[in-house]
C-alpha cells in the first residue's frame, strides 16, 4: 500500500529522498473521509505534519500529497489527480544492530533503508 506518514520525522525523510531523486509532488497514504482523515489502512490519522498555509482543507473525499512546490508540506487535492507515490514495505529487524546508545534497528526494502529508534 502507499506509505503512511506518522510524524514529521518520516515526512522529512520522505521529502529528502523524493527531492534527491525526482523532485516531484508525491501522494501519501492518507485520504479524507466524511469529517475525518484516515490512513490508507483505514486507521485514524493524527500525525503532526507540516501543512501548507491554507491546509488542511475540510475533509470531503480528498487525498493528501507532499507538495514539491511548497517544501514538501502536506496538501489536500482531489484523489483523481495524477502524481507519483511511494509504496510502503514492512519493517524488519536488522541483521546486525548498527544503532548506538541502545537504539533499535529496523530496515525495509531488503535492507536498503535502515532506521534507528532511540529509547
Amino acid at each position: 500500500h502507499m506509505v503512511d506518514v506518522k510524524d514529521e520525522q518520516q515526512q522529512r525523510f520522505l521529502a529528502d529522498r523524493i527531492a534527491a531523486r525526482s523532485d516531484v509532488t508525491t501522494w501519501l497514504g492518507v485520504k479524507t473521509a466524511p469529517a475525518a482523515f484516515v490512513q490508507s489502512d483505514g486507521s485514524p490519522f493524527s500525525a503532526p505534519l507540516q501543512w501548507s498555509s491554507s491546509e488542511p482543507a475540510d475533509p470531503c473525499d480528498l487525498c493528501v500529497l507532499l507538495d514539491s512546490s511548497d517544501s514538501y508540506r502536506a496538501k489536500t487535492a482531489p484523489c483523481t489527480e495524477q502524481h507519483n507515490y511511494v509504496c510502503q514495505a514492512a519493517l524488519q529487524s536488522c541483521d546486525i544492530n548498527v544503532c548506538q546508545n541502545g537504539g533499535n534497528c529496523t530496515s525495509c526494502f531488503n535492507g536498503s533503508s535502515i532506521f534507528c529508534d532511540c529509547p
